[in-house]
């Protein structure tokens, strides 16, 4: 059920895939060497979170617990209208279980979310390996207008919820479509 949160067929596939390699815990993160032998020079705990600065890196705290990232997912999450969600964490929890739905928002949640580990993992990297670091709402900027350039891609069936959608994320009601071809987004 976990793969149904991520793949679907309106998705970003580089985010997608992300998104699953999260979910999975297959992310190449600091807590992921304890197992290996690297030697014992090597001190893991000075190795820490390079978006907080403030313990090491692993899964559960880059995507679930980091400030930074706690901090762009709240800038983001009223946008996928998930508001309700206190945190990330729960978010999976919510999503997993309407993964198969067409809705509007959820196709929007799912799209949000992968978006969101995305830009986060990116950014962890950039300020590992080059230094280079943006602001989380540059971060909300760049996955807001990255959803907004796939939502504009997908043709929606009319509804009071879906124009007001159109309306949030500032998409043409072009995308508007009328009939019953299961294909549209609810």
């Amino acid at each position: 059920m976990v793969e149904g949160c991520s793949w679907f067929s309106m998705s970003i596939l580089k985010h997608a895939f992300l998104l699953w390699m999260v979910l999975k815990n297959k992310l190449k993160t600091h807590d992921g060497l304890k197992p290996w032998d690297v030697g014992g020079a090597t001190n893991l705990n000075l190795v820490c979170c390079s978006l907080c600065k403030t313990v090491q890196d692993s899964h559960a705290h880059i995507f679930f617990r980091c400030t930074y990232s706690t901090t762009v997912w709240s800038l983001v999450r009223d946008m996928a209208g998930l508001r309700h969600v206190p945190n990330i964490e729960d978010t999976t929890d919510y999503l997993i279980p309407i993964s198969k739905g067409k809705s509007a928002k959820c196709v929007i949640g799912r799209l949000v979310l992968a978006a969101y580990v995305y830009f986060v993992w990116q950014e962890r990297n950039n300020r590992t390996f080059t230094n280079n670091t943006r602001p989380p709402k540059r971060l909300k900027e760049l996955i807001v207008n990255t959803v907004r350039m796939r939502l504009a891609s997908i043709k929606f069936k009319a509804s009071s919820k879906v124009l007001q959608l159109l309306e949030n994320w500032k998409l043409p009601k072009s995308l508007l479509m009328d009939g019953d071809d299961p294909s549209f987004v609810r």
